[in-house]
């Protein structure tokens, strides 16, 4: 199995709740740079961010225990929205 090199640092599920219906958002860099739109898929992501080198190489564990505690999360922010009558999470 490849190890995940991508790692979104905000939660997509979260960022999802941003975008617009083509799943994109305006990113606006701080400093001098111009604002532009980039699809969910690719904003807050680092490449190799939660990367571990263990005694056989990279490895992504940790990223998979993250992984699961998002899962979890989402669950828990889906039940409040429901009853507020909020559209359920896309990503």
């Amino acid at each position: 199995m490849p190890i995940a090199r991508r790692h979104h640092v905000v939660p997509r599920f979260y960022l999802s709740r941003f975008a617009d219906n083509r799943a994109q958002l305006r990113r606006v860099p701080l400093g001098d740079s111009k604002s532009h739109l980039i699809a969910v898929g690719d904003a807050t992501v680092q490449t190799d961010y939660f990367a571990v080198e263990g005694d056989a190489g990279p490895a992504d564990a940790f990223q998979g225990q993250l992984s699961g505690i998002e899962g979890k999360g989402r669950g828990c922010a889906r039940a409040p929205a429901r009853r507020a009558g909020v559209a359920d999470f896309d990503g």
